[in-house]
């Protein structure tokens, strides 16, 4: 009996099949790295639009201010709005905003009345129970909030915010810095 030689290598049925099966191993990592990239890069935006809405808020009631005072070591902003009737010229219709920075969170107290001489003592600074200003913002400044003074007549009147938001995973630090010139905006 004549036995047929035995032949080696693969039939091109199962270079065919370990073909597509290849294929679809690579589609699907492929399509795995598509999306997390496209995650990824949505959470940064979102977290960079974060920073920007704070800073833009900030930055309109400074514009807004007669009178700004900065205390907790630079953490708390205390703006002073004039009330309701300008024409009276009296602080006690005036109004404060405070912003401030407390356990890594931006809080901030919307306009409200303080009673008294309206003097910025007055205004209590921000605590963890107030609401964030934009939710989730997680600010690592050590002073976002300073007074400068570029005039040579004396008069303090620019803010500087200095925003540092950590954010993504992993964890990114952003730096976002202006100065605003207080009062600048007409009532």
């Amino acid at each position: 009996m004549i036995f047929p030689k035995k032949q080696n290598g693969i039939t091109l049925t199962e270079l065919l099949i370990a073909g597509i099966l290849l294929s679809v191993v690579f589609v699907a990592a492929t399509s795995l790295y598509v999306s997390a990239l496209k995650f990824f890069k949505s959470q940064t935006a979102s977290a960079d639009v974060n920073s920007l809405i704070a800073l833009e808020h900030i930055s309109r009631n400074i514009k807004k201010a007669n009178d700004v005072a900065i205390s907790g070591g630079g953490s708390q902003l205390k703006l002073r709005i004039e009330g309701s009737d300008p024409a009276t010229q009296s602080v006690l219709d005036d109004q404060w905003v405070v912003y401030g920075v407390v356990s890594g969170k931006l809080y901030w107290k919307a306009p409200y009345a303080v009673t008294g001489d309206g003097a910025a003592s007055t205004a209590t600074d921000v605590t963890n129970t107030d609401p964030e200003l934009v939710p989730g913002l997680t600010i690592s400044s050590a002073i976002p909030f300073s007074l400068t003074n570029p005039s040579a007549q004396g008069v303090t009147n620019i803010v500087q915010i200095v925003l540092v938001t950590t954010e993504g995973n992993p964890s990114k630090d952003n730096t976002i810095t202006t100065s605003v010139m207080i009062g600048s905006k007409s009532k």
